[in-house]
This record gives C-alpha cells, structure tokens and sequence, in this order.
C-alpha cells in the first residue's frame, strides 16, 4: 500500500468512527425524554449518520413533539417498556449493586459524565451516550496517531457492547417494536441499524 492509499484509508476509518459516533448520540437522544431542544439536536445530527440510517432520522425528527411526549410516557414510563440493562439480567433483579457498579467502573475510567441525562447507569441512553463518546475518543486517537490510546478505547468500546448493550438492547428493540407506538416502531428500527451496523467491524481495520 502506498503512502497515499494508506492515507487515504486512515481517513475513511476516522470517518467511519465519527459517523459512529453519531449513529450512538442520535439513538441515545431518540430514548430520552422528548423536547425541542433535543430534537433539535437530533436534526443537527442527521447529516452526519451512516446513510442506512438517515431515512428514519428523519421521520423521527419529523415527529410532532405534542404526540412524542405521552408516547414517551406510555412506552417508556413506568408501566411501559423497562429501559435498564439490569431489568433484563436475571442476576441483577436480585441485586443490581454489581451491574451498576461494573456499568460506572467503564464511566469512571474513561471520564464520561452523561449531564444533563440524570438517568441510572444502566439505562439505555445512558449506555448508548457512553459508546457515541468512546466511538470520538477512538476517532480522535486515531486522527492524532496516538495508536496506544486508541487500542485501549478500542477495547474497552468493544467490551462494553459485548458485557452489557449488546447482551439486552436487541430484547428492548422487539419490546418496543411490539408497543405499537409509531414512534417507538422507528426508533427500534433505528437502534437496530445501530446496533447491527453493515460496516465491517473497525476492529479489523489498521490503525496506520
């Protein structure tokens, strides 16, 4: 590979990770309390998502927020659809100490701080909040050549979607997809895009 091959590969990696990056934000705003700042957010966002998933951005950002709201309240309010890794782990109902503190462990050493969410670790915009910010520390390390950071938040970003988002997120996707809801049907079609990307796995992928 020539130097300008190997460029222009390291580019289109650091790519992919913003687009990533992006993809996490969107569906970790798309479970939170509905509002117009945040949809504004989530419209500033749809540009910058892999493309399989920009049509139903779209209609999620389109959404009247006088309907999302009691939609919200209905589907992921306390008699809704439970939004907590530990409602889904057998061994956390009995005690959801270990979960949570192991969920916080990955949060404090990688200094993430999901303000203003004020929602438990484990809650899926939470855990989706924590993998859009390891997905830029990724592409960061990679765009300055920092090969050792960037393998460490590799690691770590893949452990984490192994150990905890990727054991019950596809549960919470068929929950949703069978309230109902408009538009919680699109957000489970989305978070499914996100959570089962096209792309190759980036762990494959040099870091030159």
């Amino acid at each position: 590979m020539t130097i300008a091959q190997t460029h222009v590969s390291a580019s289109s990696d650091i790519a992919l990770w913003l687009e990533r990056a992006s993809a996490w934000l969107f569906a970790s705003l798309a479970l939170q309390p509905p509002s117009s700042a945040t949809i504004d957010e989530m419209t500033r966002l749809v540009p910058s998502l892999p493309p399989a998933m920009k049509a139903a951005a779209a209609e999620i950002v389109a959404l009247p927020l006088e309907e999302w709201e009691p939609e919200f309240f209905s589907v992921l309010g306390p008699a809704g659809c439970p939004a907590c890794e530990s409602s889904y782990e057998r061994a956390a109902m009995a005690s959801r100490g270990p979960l949570l503190a192991a969920v916080a462990a990955y949060y404090e050493a990688f200094v993430y701080v999901p303000a203003p969410l004020r929602e438990v670790p484990d809650h899926i915009a939470v855990e989706l909040g924590f993998l859009s910010f390891m997905a830029l520390k990724i592409a960061f390390a990679r765009f300055e050549s920092r090969v050792d950071d960037a393998g460490v938040a590799l690691e770590a970003y893949e452990k984490f979607q192994r150990r905890h988002l990727g054991v019950w997120a596809q549960t919470l996707c068929a929950a949703l997809a069978e309230t109902g809801s408009p538009q919680y049907q699109l957000v489970a079609r989305l978070l499914q895009c996100v959570i089962s990307p096209s792309d190759p796995p980036v762990s494959s992928r040099p870091l030159s």
